[in-house]
C-alpha cells in the first residue's frame, strides 16, 4: 500500500484468532496498533493478521497476511518429538491439492500448461479411471477423509451435529506426530459447514485458517473474492508453500489445501488459476528437499455438474471422472523399490476415494524406515470393507462394484451417445488417455 494515499496513523493491524468457544465461524480480533510511512508496528507473533487502512476519501481497504509459527501448542510438541530423528529418517510428508468440481478432462482443457508440467517435468502419474462416488462434494469427501460411505454417518448422526467426534484421516497423522493442515477457501462453501452444518468445535488440524477467511467474509466478502491484494487461490498456494518450507527437515506434514473459487459455480473458469497453480509447482520443483520427501497429489472430488453441458454425454462422463495425479518422491522409491511400477499399473484401473484414503492410512501409520516391511498390516485393515492402498497391486479389470461405486453412478452404465449428444467439445481437445469409453472392453456392463 502507498502510505501517501492514506491519512497519518490511518492504518491498523488486527490479529485474527479462532474464538475460544465452540462456534466454528466465530473469530476474535485484537488491535495490535497503528502505523504509517513514518513508523512501523512492532513484530507481531500472530498466525493471521488483517491490515486496515482508511483512504483520503474515507474508504476502508484491507489486506491479509499469514505466517507459519512453529513454537505454538501441539505443533511445538510434534516438532520436539522429531528433534533427535535424522532428516533422512523422517516419514514422507503428504500434500493433497483438491480442486473442487474438476474433472480430468477439464483440467487438461483449462490447466493445460500445469498438466503438461506435472506429467512431463515432475513425473506425476495420471489415474485416468479415477471415479467419483456421487454428487455433491460430501459424497466423495467422507470416503476420502474417513474411508466410510457418507450415508453411514447419518444413520446415527444429525446433520447439525458437530464433527469433532468423527475420526478423520488427519487424526491418524496427528497421532503419528505429523504437522497437519486442512484449508478450504470460501467459508460458506466449507464441506462441514455448508447447508447449516456446524463444522468443528475444536480446531481439527495444526493449520486451519477458517477464522481468517470468516473474518474476510464478514469485513469485505463482496470484494470480488480477493483477500486484499491476493486472489484466494494464490493466498492458499503461498501459505501452503510456506508451511512445507518451514517444516521441511523439521517434522513430517500432512496438508490438504482445497480450492473452490472461482470455478465451483462457473463452468469454464478453471483457467483463471492456471498461472498461480503452475508457479506453485515450479516453486516446489525448485525446492528439491520438499519435492523428494513429499508425496504430491492433485485431484478433484467430482466433475462440474451444473448447466447444459453437464447433461450432455461427454459432460456426464466428466462428472464421473475427476482429476487424479500422484507423484512418488525419491525417498519412497528407495524404500519400496517397486512402488512406482505398482502405482503406474494401478493408474490404469478403476480407483475411488476409498483407495486414496487407504493410501493415506498407509502413509500415516508407518515410520519411513518400516514402510516396506510392515505395509501389509495397513492394507489388511478393513475400513468398511472398501479400498486398497495404491502402493499395493490392484487386480486387472477391476469393476465398479469392486471399487464401491454405486451402480447408477458407474460410468460403464452410461448409454451410448447418439447424434451430437457428446456435447460442446470434441474428444480431440484433450488427450485420449483422459477419455473413458462408455463400455470399456475390459469391463462388462453391470446391472
Amino acid at each position: 500500500m502507498n502510505p501517501d494515499l492514506y491519512y497519518r496513523n490511518s492504518c491498523s493491524v488486527f490479529e485474527i484468532q479462532r474464538a475460544p468457544i465452540l462456534l466454528n465461524d466465530t473469530f476474535s480480533v485484537r488491535d495490535c496498533g497503528t502505523f504509517n510511512h513514518d513508523n512501523r508496528v512492532n513484530h507481531i507473533d500472530s498466525e493471521h493478521v488483517i491490515v486496515s487502512c482508511l483512504s483520503a476519501t474515507g474508504e476502508s481497504h484491507f489486506d491479509y497476511q499469514s505466517q507459519v509459527i512453529l513454537s505454538r501448542g501441539t505443533l511445538a510438541s510434534k516438532i520436539n518429538y522429531w528433534k533427535k530423528t535424522p532428516k533422512n529418517k523422517l516419514p514422507v510428508s503428504v500434500m493433497i491439492l483438491v480442486l473442487d468440481s474438476t474433472s480430468a478432462t477439464d483440467a487438461f482443457r483449462h490447466l493445460s500448461g500445469t498438466m503438461k508440467y506435472l506429467i512431463e517435468e515432475l513425473n506425476f502419474v495420471q489415474f485416468s479411471r479415477f471415479h467419483a462416488l456421487g454428487e455433491p462434494t460430501f459424497l466423495n469427501a467422507m470416503p476420502l477423509l474417513t474411508g466410510i460411505p457418507t450415508h453411514e454417518f447419518f444413520k446415527t448422526k444429525k446433520w447439525t451435529e458437530r464433527w469433532d467426534e468423527t475420526e478423520f484421516i488427519w487424526d491418524y497423522f496427528n497421532r503419528s506426530y505429523f504437522a497437519t493442515a486442512y484449508m478450504e477457501d470460501l467459508p460458506h462453501l466449507g464441506t462441514f459447514n455448508y447447508g447449516g452444518q456446524l463444522g468443528f468445535g475444536k480446531q481439527p488440524t495444526d493449520f486451519y485458517p477458517r477464522s481468517l477467511f470468516s473474518a474476510w467474509e464478514s469485513l469485505d466478502g463482496n470484494m470480488d473474492k480477493c483477500l486484499g491484494k491476493s486472489s484466494f487461490w494464490k493466498y492458499l498456494y503461498d501459505y501452503e508453500f510456506e508451511i512445507l518450507r518451514s517444516l521441511n527437515g523439521v517434522a513430517p506434514s500432512f496438508t490438504m489445501p482445497w480450492i473452490c473459487w472461482p470455478f465451483h459455480d462457473s463452468f469454464g473458469t478453471l483457467y483463471n488459476i492456471e498461472q498461480e497453480t503452475l508457479e506453485f509447482f515450479k516453486k516446489i520443483h525448485n525446492a528439491t528437499n520438499i519435492l523428494e520427501n513429499t508425496v504430491l497429489v492433485v485431484m478433484g472430488d467430482h466433475g462440474f455438474y451444473g448447466g447444459e453441458y453437464a447433461n450432455s454425454h461427454e459432460g456426464l462422463l466428466e462428472r464421473r471422472l475427476p482429476l487424479f495425479l500422484v507423484r512418488i518422491p525419491q525417498r519412497l522409491k528407495e524404500l519400496i523399490p517397486n512402488v512406482e511400477f505398482t502405482v503406474r499399473h494401478n493408474s490404469k484401473e478403476i480407483i475411488t476415494h476409498y483407495d486414496v484414503y487407504k493410501t493415506l492410512r498407509h502413509l500415516a501409520q508407518l515410520p519411513l524406515d518400516e514402510q516396506k516391511d510392515a505395509s501389509d498390516s495397513v492394507n489388511s485393515e478393513s475400513v468398511a470393507g472398501l479400498g486398497t492402498s495404491l502402493f499395493h497391486w490392484i487386480p486387472k479389470g477391476r469393476l465398479c462394484k469392486d471399487a464401491g461405486i454405486p451402480m447408477q453412478w458407474c460410468v460403464c452404465n452410461l448409454p451410448e451417445p447418439t447424434g451430437h449428444a457428446r456435447g460442446f467439445f470434441g474428444s480431440t481437445t484433450v488427450p485420449k488417455s483422459v477419455l473413458l469409453k462408455p463400455t470399456p472392453p475390459y469391463v462388462s456392463r453391470q446391472p
